[in-house]
């Protein structure tokens, strides 16, 4: 069991569960109407090792004011309003909706948001007409709330009680469960800007980066500048390698475009990695730039600017991974010319072999076959 301590003379009795409005499906939540508010906890789905039930610390949903303490809450007195203002009174009796706790009180019925604990709706009562207010009730079965005062019955519903969730949630960062909320594309997109802002402002670029590239909305131009104001080139680099996942295979400009700024990007991250490749740390994270690299390159095999590419690589001294990305389009001749320009022609002549065996021409060896067999006659 979890000892939950409440004021004393604070505890009410009334004790509902009911399913969590947000987070996991079957995750139950546990209210309890008290003196003071009603302490909500969620029940754990398996006890763990310490032992208890529910979550700790419980959080305390307040109760409501009334629209005519709030507006003199001290009756004018200047003694009065030095002090704290009482707290309200507690309900006469509370009900669970999907996204709502309905408090009832003497002269009013009140709606307060389960998610983040503000007032949506109240009420005042017109007991002269409809008499005293005594309880609320649910039908567990049918999920209808009744309301009951002295002289009727009178049923509550709800209409459209889940349109602002996802709105209540992002103002309270919860972006996956936002998200899970969303019911339009606009509304996803929404979600997914103000996550990744979210993540850019903690620091988690990397992160940021991917949640901005699923945000297609937010303009190309505005993210770009913004990693490289910040000098982030790895971000950034993520950021155009995401873009280029998820673009249509059938937009050959845009993933032209966005291949060779990626790889543009990714040399000039390189160097830097490879000037500050002191030590066996900064050797690290130079190997895992190079990994980074040739999976892009692997990315870029069918674009057609294997020559704007090929250049790059060449210019800023990648040359083993241009014969990689070479080998990948099945550029054998760039790859044999690659080894024989630095007379290592033993490794020129074992990828011919190679490519041989791939499906190669004949045509490949009759043109290096006088360089290649000239040099390494034992090959």
């Amino acid at each position: 069991a979890l000892p939950i301590s409440a004021l004393r003379g604070s505890v009410q009795g009334d004790l509902q569960v009911d399913d969590a409005c947000v987070g996991p499906p079957g995750t139950k939540v546990l209210f309890w109407l008290t003196g003071v508010g009603v302490l909500a906890a969620t029940i754990k789905s398996q006890q763990e090792e310490d032992g208890l039930l529910l979550e700790s610390p419980p959080g305390l949903i307040p109760f409501p004011r009334s629209a005519k303490s709030a507006g003199s809450p001290h009756g004018g007195s200047l003694v009065a309003s030095l002090l704290p203002p009482p707290p309200p009174p507690a309900p006469l009796s509370m009900a669970l909706t999907r996204y709502h706790i309905i408090f009832l009180f003497e002269d009013r019925w009140v709606a307060v948001s389960r998610i983040t604990h503000e007032v949506v709706q109240q009420q005042d009562w017109a007991q002269a007409t409809y008499g005293a207010l005594r309880c609320l009730a649910r039908d567990v079965h049918g999920e209808k709330l009744w309301l009951c005062s002295e002289r009727h019955v009178f049923e509550v519903t709800a209409e459209r009680e889940d349109r602002s969730v996802w709105t209540l949630l992002l103002r309270l960062d919860q972006f996956e469960d936002s998200l899970a909320a969303c019911k339009r594309s606009s509304q996803r997109t929404r979600v997914l800007a103000a996550h990744a802002d979210w993540l850019f402002r903690k620091g988690k670029l990397v992160e940021s980066a991917r949640k901005f590239a699923e945000a297609s909305a937010v303009p190309f131009e505005h993210v770009a500048l913004r990693f490289l104001g910040a000098g982030k080139k790895a971000a950034l680099l993520e950021y155009l390698r995401c873009r280029l996942q998820m673009c249509p295979m059938d937009d050959k400009v845009t993933r032209a475009l966005l291949g060779v700024w990626a790889v543009e990007i990714s040399l000039a991250n390189l160097n830097d990695l490879r000037l500050r490749a002191s030590d066996a740390k900064g050797r690290a994270a130079l190997d895992a730039g190079r990994a980074s690299l040739i999976e892009l390159l692997k990315d870029c095999r069918d674009l057609d600017v294997h020559a704007t590419i090929y250049h790059l690589l060449q210019s800023h001294g990648w040359l083993e991974e241009l014969a990689i990305f070479a080998e990948a389009r099945r550029d054998f001749t760039t790859v044999i010319l690659h080894h024989v320009s630095r007379r290592d022609c033993i490794s020129a002549v074992r990828k011919l072999a190679d490519f041989q065996a791939a499906g190669a021409g004949e045509d490949l060896v009759c043109r290096f076959a006088p360089i290649l067999f000239g040099a390494e006659p034992k090959a």
